[in-house]
């Protein structure tokens, strides 16, 4: 929200990223745009090769769902650590 703030005030000029995924996963080209109006230029410095609609969503798709699984599997990674300390406590108090 800062960066857009800074654009519609006019504080800066360019807008220097490394890749356009860094900047926006999603609607790059309505930021894009929205600099355009303000006069701001976007400099990509790593340009990528254009993937076609079909692939671009095919990653997206990938990227959510590693996401969500990384979650899953992390909270049953913390349930399985709060069981063994709990084991483990009460094993200490019986001795």
């Amino acid at each position: 929200m800062k960066l857009l703030e800074d654009i519609k005030s006019s504080e800066i000029n360019y807008l220097i990223i490394e890749y356009k995924e860094r900047l926006a996963r999603f609607g790059y080209r309505y930021i894009e745009e929205y600099c355009k109006s303000h006069n701001v230029e976007v400099i990509v410095l790593e340009s990528q090769e254009e993937k076609g609609l079909n692939k671009e969503m095919v990653e997206d798709m990938i990227s959510i769902i590693t996401s969500f699984s990384a979650r899953i599997y992390g909270k049953r990674g913390g349930k399985k650590v709060k069981e063994t300390l709990f084991r483990l406590e009460k094993e200490g108090e019986g001795n």
